[in-house]
């Protein structure tokens, strides 16, 4: 899957013994092991549909494993530049939104590998997503209705319609697919068949996919 601009870019440092680094806007920087992967996620002022690129189980440069909860999310997106108003997850299962406000403690829970959520920003900026690099797909539960899911691994490359065509083919019945333009601050909707609205699947990013029955898909099967 390829780097662009409104996704995930590969962030630039200076290197050393401990790995490469990544100087951000706030000056921050990130160190890495070997087994380790960077990749920066560009944030705009706005609504921002972001997932995990990674499995999270990195380190920051005190050597202190990084894993994400809503709250911890926001925060380190905040100390990265862009000041984080709240996160918001799409419940699959109810078919309602969750809401975390940064620094409360309600709405807390565990971001997870093949979800997408929508991060609130009053600000620009780049947050780097460190962990190891995900080799595996991770396998996708549908039921009726809406889903926002992203795919952070997958030996297939897919676009707006491969992708309707490769779930339908595991017998889940797809109608649409939709995804958020964070720059522009709109909708793009791609009906399945459509020769209109084709745009590639990216790593990092989260799409809403509505299914017409209950199944699941595994990326690249």
């Amino acid at each position: 899957m390829s780097f662009v601009a409104q996704g995930l870019v590969p962030c630039m440092g200076t290197g050393g013994a401990q790995g490469p680094a990544l100087l951000l806007k706030s000056q921050q920087a990130v160190r890495l092991s070997n087994a380790d992967q960077l990749l920066c996620s560009l944030l705009y002022n706005g609504w921002n549909l972001i997932s995990l690129p990674n499995d999270g189980s990195g380190s920051d440069s005190s050597g202190a494993a990084v894993s994400y909860d809503s709250e911890t999310l926001a925060q380190a997106i905040t100390a990265a530049g862009a000041n984080v108003r709240s996160i918001v997850k799409w419940d699959n299962l109810r078919g309602r939104w969750d809401i975390h406000q940064t620094g409360s403690d309600l709405g807390i829970w565990e971001l997870e590998l093949g979800r997408a959520y929508f991060v609130k920003t009053t600000n620009s900026a780049s947050f780097p997503f460190t962990g190891r690099p995900v080799t595996t797909p991770i396998p996708l539960a549908f039921g009726v209705g809406w889903h926002l899911i992203s795919v952070p691994f997958s030996p297939t490359a897919y676009d707006s319609e491969t992708l309707t065509q490769a779930i339908d083919g595991s017998g889940v019945s797809v109608v649409s697919v939709v995804r958020w333009d964070s720059l522009r601050g709109r909708w793009d909707i791609h009906q399945k068949g459509n020769e209109l609205g084709i745009w590639p699947i990216e790593k990092g990013k989260g799409y809403f996919v509505r299914t017409l029955n209950p199944g699941s898909w595994t990326p690249g099967q």
